[in-house]
């Protein structure tokens, strides 16, 4: 069975709340703000490059590539070849994007500006949504689910330095469908969690990226795209509550929500850590709003509804 993973808990999200008599939260964004408080995007890296956003549109198979400056921009180019249902992009301090094809069973690997992948790393039978590499080369895949039989729970496949193929998986509970994934400072990988039956989310720490999962860290409504800011605070973009809910390790509330609206599935900082980005599936619609206060500050419109996205050069460790 074949299904995109936020999408199936969007649609198990919207039969719950149907079933109780309730409607999802409003889909409407905040007002744009000019706010005082945003820093402009910065528009050149330290090699002179423009810093670009990657954006995935599972449904069409392709990655549009924007400039962060500038509002409601039209993309500069577009990437369709080794895209087969693509989710998760993690972009490594080199500037390759590795992203996660949930329907191709494989992550594709780029370099910058190239419009084919260098480097495939296959991962069969599974269902790829995220994908965060280490700095010592160690990259994590999160799997929705086993994509042979009955659809089984997922698991992170891990693959050493260089290698193609996984060398180790980590595994998870029972019932828990596996959601994107992230790195903090200190190597440890937190992997988000939903448990379709129960109907409730998490995120566990594996230590030093090693199994079985140590710590659940967070209970949330349903965790997609997940990472780390400057302070070392944890933003998760909660597809139930519609919100960037930003969590201190250790606290069980999040510090800090940014309201999305429907359809949030994936986040992402710039370089600088003074905005956020995150993809509306169902608005289709990328916001970015100004970090830490909040506001938005450009949508971007497209055709396809995004999923995963990421910002080049990204933010680093």
């Amino acid at each position: 069975m074949m299904r995109i993973s936020s999408l199936a808990i969007a649609t198990a999200i919207a039969a719950t709340f149907a079933s109780a008599g309730c409607s999802m939260h409003d889909s409407t964004l905040p007002p744009l703000t000019a706010s005082a408080n945003a820093a402009p995007a910065e528009h050149v890296t330290k090699a002179g490059s423009t810093p670009i956003l990657y954006v995935a549109e599972y449904g069409v198979d392709q990655i549009q590539v924007f400039d962060q400056a500038g509002t409601d921009q039209n993309p500069i180019s577009t990437i369709t070849s080794g895209l087969q249902g693509p989710e998760g992009i993690f972009v490594a301090p080199d500037e390759d994007f590795y992203v996660a094809n949930s329907t191709g069973q494989d992550v594709a690997v780029f370099h910058k500006g190239a419009g084919s992948p260098y480097e495939t790393l296959a991962d069969t039978g599974e269902q790829p949504v995220g994908v965060t590499v280490d700095t010592n080369g160690t990259v994590f895949v999160s799997n929705y689910q086993d994509v042979g039989g009955d659809g089984g729970s997922g698991s992170v496949s891990v693959y050493a330095g260089g290698s193609t193929s996984p060398t180790s998986t980590l595994t998870v509970p029972n019932n828990y469908y596996v959601e994107w994934c992230t790195l903090d400072k200190t190597h440890d990988l937190y992997v988000g969690f939903y448990n379709i039956k129960a109907h409730k989310g998490e995120v566990d720490k594996f230590v030093n990226g090693t199994g079985p999962a140590h710590t659940t860290v967070f209970q949330i409504g349903a965790p997609g795209g997940m990472e780390f800011d400057a302070g070392q605070n944890l933003a998760i973009a909660d597809e139930l509550n519609t919100d960037i809910a930003i969590y201190k390790v250790g606290k069980a509330a999040p510090i800090q929500t940014i309201p999305c609206g429907d359809g949030l599935l994936d986040l992402t900082y710039n370089n600088g850590g003074n905005h956020v980005y995150a993809s509306n599936y169902n608005g289709t619609l990328v916001a970015e709003y100004s970090f830490p206060a909040g506001a938005l500050i450009d949508t971007i419109s497209l055709q396809y509804g995004p999923t995963g996205i990421a910002t080049d050069p990204a933010r680093p460790f």
